[in-house]
């Protein structure tokens, strides 16, 4: 008989699995027609067009999210910013100019020998101190100029020397040195870049 339930499985506590035939309706000429219906949607499948969370979350906590989201857009924002400008400090408008808007040496006197240029032990070692820093620390540079020497009077000496790096930039270094000839203070000024090399 159509329509009619067929049970499998006949004992008792046992499942009982059920088929469901098509259902029909009486259509215009009172015959049976199959009733038709659209594509089956699995149970549990979400609507299409419905707003969608993660299961176990809360309309606050997804708010949350989407704070923390923006946050994390503004850090990313605000790291490329200090990237960019850390690159460009290497820019002669981020640079300390020469002159310098002080003089380090004001009040200073030429250090002279006899006099001419120095050529004590103590020129030749504070010469040599000066010159180790600059293998160490400016890679193939170039002695533009040569080196003034300064005193103050109370025993400390100055030297200032004018070098070219490997990228055309010159600069003036500043080397003081105390009463005992030890190196106490290096400064650098970009003075600037020579195109014609």
């Amino acid at each position: 008989m159509r329509g009619q339930l067929r049970v499998e499985g006949g004992t008792e506590g046992s499942e009982h699995r059920t088929s469901n035939p098509t259902p029909n309706v009486e259509g215009r000429n009172g015959q049976m027609a199959p009733l038709r219906s659209g594509p089956s949607v699995p149970r549990g499948a979400p609507l299409a067009g419905a707003q969608q969370r993660p299961i176990g979350t809360t309309p606050a906590q997804i708010q949350v999210c989407r704070h923390f989201g923006s946050f994390m857009n503004i850090k990313t924002r605000t790291t490329l910013i200090v990237a960019i400008l850390a690159l460009c400090s290497s820019c002669s408008m981020f640079r300390s100019q020469w002159p310098p808007a002080v003089d380090p040496l004001q009040g200073w006197n030429d250090w002279s020998e006899d006099g001419g240029y120095p050529h004590s032990p103590i020129a030749k070692a504070i010469t040599e101190d000066c010159r180790n820093y600059l293998e160490k620390h400016v890679r193939h540079y170039i002695d533009v100029g040569t080196p003034s020497f300064h005193e103050d009077g109370t025993g400390q000496h100055a030297v200032i020397v004018l070098i070219r790096n490997r990228d055309r930039e010159l600069f003036y270094y500043y080397f003081i040195y105390d009463k005992s000839n030890t190196r106490t203070k290096v400064m650098r000024f970009f003075y600037l870049r020579d195109a014609a090399c």
